[in-house]
């Protein structure tokens, strides 16, 4: 208890039985903080657990999400919750990031204790094993094969208009406008080394440019260093 209000708290237990290593990559807390080491990974086949607290009036809400430590194009992400005076919510995502998790956040089903919650894939469910103050949810991820991130190519890339124009290739990524709601920074877009200028090379980087503009309009707006290492990862092959 600080200051007269108790800590109020957000326990995920995480049953990874899925052969994918998953490793810290974002988050966006709207309130609260980390009570668990961020850091510590999600082991294959194995139980981890992760938590958030807070003692301010409004609970905890955010988002976080993780990748695969290998091919970086798996993603865990998650939408919690736990207000004083409402009700808690969640859910969570295993393969590809939602387009928009601030908007999953904000729709994010409410949680009935002893409810099981599975997903439409069938590839991973939740269950609120304690609704309250401290609030416990247990995660299951099957094992399987599940939807993988495909870097963009020229030939993939939707037809739209162009993408404006990005930074030097000998800059580093500057950070985009911020946002009127949140005052947080939308996702910095990695840039584009040109190898050569053959047309092939030149539609690839308008492709980047495309799948840039994309990302920008719909992740969180405070993931400038955190979702976007994944995906640049997979777009560069490492």
């Amino acid at each position: 208890m600080e200051n007269g209000i108790m800590e109020n708290r957000i326990l995920i237990e995480i049953r990874n039985d899925s052969d994918k290593k998953f490793v810290f990559d974002g988050d966006w807390l709207r309130t609260g903080e980390w009570k668990s080491d961020k850091t510590q990974a999600i082991e294959a086949e194995s139980l981890s657990v992760i938590e958030f607290k807070s003692t301010e009036v409004k609970g905890v809400r955010g988002v976080a999400w993780y990748v695969d430590s290998e091919e970086k194009d798996v993603y865990f992400s998650l939408v919690f919750a736990n207000p004083r005076l409402q009700e808690p919510t969640f859910a969570c995502f295993v393969g590809l990031p939602p387009q928009d998790l601030k908007a999953e956040l904000e729709h994010a089903p409410t949680l009935m204790q002893g409810q099981t919650y599975p997903s439409a894939c069938g590839q991973y469910a939740w269950t609120s094993a304690k609704v309250g103050n401290l609030t416990v949810i247990k995660v299951t991820i099957f094992p399987g094969d599940f939807p993988r991130f495909v870097p963009p190519t020229a030939a993939n890339m939707p037809e739209g208009k162009p993408a404006e124009e990005s930074p030097s290739t000998n800059a580093e990524p500057s950070a985009p406008p911020l946002s009127q709601e949140t005052g947080a920074s939308a996702p910095a877009a990695s840039t584009v080394t040109t190898v050569s200028t053959t047309n092939s090379a030149q539609e690839d980087e308008e492709a980047a440019k495309k799948v840039t503009e994309f990302f920008n309009q719909t992740r969180p707006k405070d993931a400038v260093d955190g979702l976007w290492s994944g995906f640049s990862t997979a777009t560069k092959g490492g």
